[in-house]
């Protein structure tokens, strides 16, 4: 009886304190929007310019431009998100930028590929 006890009480602590860090992390993640949204006002800006450079020639033309950020979902970011990548920060912007990563049918048609492989996958599983 004593074990059972000792069971039922570490899961009620463990519960409180997933709670407790879950608050302490909304609570702080509340404290900090500002400054994020601030600082992917100014990353969008940042785009807007290299995209006027791009258009006016100031910059290499295989440049890869970066995508603004959606700041209305900035806290709903998966894991296929423009904000992951790295493009264009290796520094070598004299030669082209893989298919993949410069050209959006490409891009888009790798999503379609992947929904169509978990398609497949998911009515093999049935």
């Amino acid at each position: 009886r004593r074990f059972e006890s000792e069971r039922l009480e570490r899961s009620y602590f463990r519960s409180t304190l997933d709670h407790k860090a879950h608050a302490q992390t909304a609570e702080a993640l509340k404290r900090r929007m500002p400054g994020i949204r601030a600082l992917a006002k100014r990353y969008n800006t940042l785009c807007a310019q290299l995209s006027d450079m791009k258009a006016r020639s100031a910059i290499h033309k295989n440049a890869v431009i970066p995508k603004p950020v959606d700041i209305n979902g900035l806290f709903d970011i998966g894991v296929d998100d423009a904000i992951w990548e790295d493009a264009g920060l290796d520094g070598d912007a004299e030669e082209a930028p893989p298919a993949w990563l410069a050209d959006e049918g490409i891009r888009e048609g790798i999503k379609a590929m992947l929904m169509y492989d978990q398609g497949k996958e998911e009515i093999r599983r049935l």
